[in-house]
């Protein structure tokens, strides 16, 4: 009867621990703040086709699918898809943006694939590939 005591106090407060972490996260993640910082500071205007789909296992991954825009309109994509994602070991986080048609000025991107990290120290993104079809 002990045993089960202490194992039933051991589980819950084991699921206890998993919500308050699965909520900082996505309070220190999230979505609507990300957009509106990039709004801010760059002038980019993300509007979302769909709500964001957050994944926790194998890692933390946010998926969001909308439309691009530079209030510039120095670039500017009808659909695009992006997905950050952070191991749940000790490395930096990476992005993934794909799009099957990107304009920058008036320079059609087709299929466009960029791959980075963001160094959260230095605050940096570092591009390590970008595969496009031009024209």
């Amino acid at each position: 009867m002990k045993i089960i005591r202490i194992l039933f106090i051991s589980l819950l407060i084991f699921l206890i621990i998993i919500s308050i972490i699965i909520y900082s996260i996505r309070q220190n993640y999230n979505v609507e703040k990300i957009i509106s910082d990039l709004k801010i500071n760059h002038n980019i205007d993300i509007e979302l086709k769909e709500a964001p789909n957050w994944k926790f296992f194998p890692n933390i991954q946010l998926e969001i699918k909308g439309k691009l825009n530079n209030k510039l309109k120095d670039y500017y994509s009808e659909e695009i898809n992006i997905t950050f994602s952070q191991p749940y070991y000790f490395k930096l986080p990476f992005f993934v943006i794909k799009s099957p048609s990107f304009f920058i000025k008036n320079l059609k991107l087709q299929s466009l694939d960029i791959f980075g990290e963001y160094n959260i120290i230095n605050k940096k993104i570092y591009i390590k590939s970008i595969e496009t079809k031009i024209g």
